[in-house]
């Protein structure tokens, strides 16, 4: 799905959970920074803004 968020109806200040599940359950609070109509051409999208807490290990070893 290639989307704005700004499709969602969402706005600056926004915030909403964004669930990844492969069998972990894992689940993110994540707040709207800006919503931009025209995309810079020198800047990768989407990206992160900023971060609160510790990643969660994507792949851990089971050993």
């Amino acid at each position: 799905m290639d989307l704005p968020l700004g499709a969602f109806g969402f706005t600056r200040g926004h915030k909403f959970i964004f669930r990844y599940d492969f069998g972990d359950d894992h689940r993110f609070q994540l707040t709207v920074a800006d919503i931009q109509e025209h995309r810079s051409p020198r800047t990768e999208y989407p990206r992160v803004a900023a971060r609160t807490g510790k990643a969660l290990e994507q792949y851990p070893s089971y050993d």
